[in-house]
């Protein structure tokens, strides 16, 4: 069955439009870029599958948010794996949220109104955001999730600290050491690290621990934890899978 469910995803025939200006894409690389979307519909898809061990779980998937689409490295997979869903997209570069209207009938939308999706995605958003700007971004995307639907999420944890403490002589992420010594007193020191890129204003990289991210959506008792895949997507980035499903339930399950 396992092997069956991996093999109907590495099948999916996704579309192999690539956009002229699409940064994620190198054609000596392009294994790797859809290997990402594949990556990405596998997390969400053993997020999802947590969630049906809860009441309203089962929810049919019908409108998806994909916060940060880019050129659609990960939309072109959300338009093969729920192909009767509605697709949003949104980000800060218009020509790839134009890409992703054209090329996957994604409907492009400035900011997610409260409560309208089943399926918020954001890969790789908050890799690169100050604290402030990441609680804003989570409360906005938090409030867009309606009830029994999922807001899954990735961002850059322990592995990353502990891959360039083991390569002492590399610039990770293009970070220059001094710059990346901030991120690691951030991350031990409070659960948050950034730095910003050399010339950049609030876009840089960060490193951020498990328990920032939980304090902040547990605080809100509509949402449940379902999922934590350290080092989940793409054999790189943590993936957080949060549901708004009602915790004190009385009803008994039957297994």
């Amino acid at each position: 069955m396992l092997d069956g469910l991996i093999e109907k995803i590495r099948a999916l025939e996704v579309s192999r439009a690539i956009a002229p200006n699409d940064l994620m894409y190198h054609p000596d690389f392009a294994e790797h870029y859809y290997g990402v979307g594949r990556s990405a519909t596998r997390v969400m898809l053993t997020a999802l599958l947590a969630r049906c061990e809860y009441f309203g779980g089962d929810t049919p998937i019908g409108r998806i948010l994909d916060f940060g689409c880019g050129h659609g490295r990960v939309t072109r997979y959300l338009r093969k794996a729920f192909p009767d869903a509605e697709i949003a997209v949104c980000d800060y570069d218009s020509t790839g949220v134009d890409w992703c209207v054209e090329h996957f009938g994604c409907r492009a939308i400035a900011e997610p109104p409260p409560g309208s999706f089943d399926l918020v995605w954001l890969g790789s958003v908050f890799t690169h955001l100050p604290a402030v700007i990441t609680e804003a971004v989570l409360a906005t995307v938090a409030a867009a999730v309606r009830p029994n639907g999922m807001l899954i999420f990735t961002s850059q944890g322990r592995y990353s600290d502990m891959r360039s403490a083991a390569e002492p002589d590399a610039q990770p992420y293009g970070i220059d050491r001094d710059r990346w010594a901030r991120i690691v007193l951030g991350l031990h020191a409070d659960g948050y690290g950034f730095a910003e890129y050399p010339g950049q204003q609030d876009y840089g990289v960060t490193m951020i621990r498990p328990d920032w991210f939980q304090r902040r959506m547990l605080a809100d008792e509509s949402f449940v934890q379902i999922s934590f895949q350290e080092k989940g997507w793409d054999n790189h980035q943590d993936v957080y899978g949060f549901a708004r499903l009602e915790l004190l339930d009385a009803r008994k399950g039957s297994l």
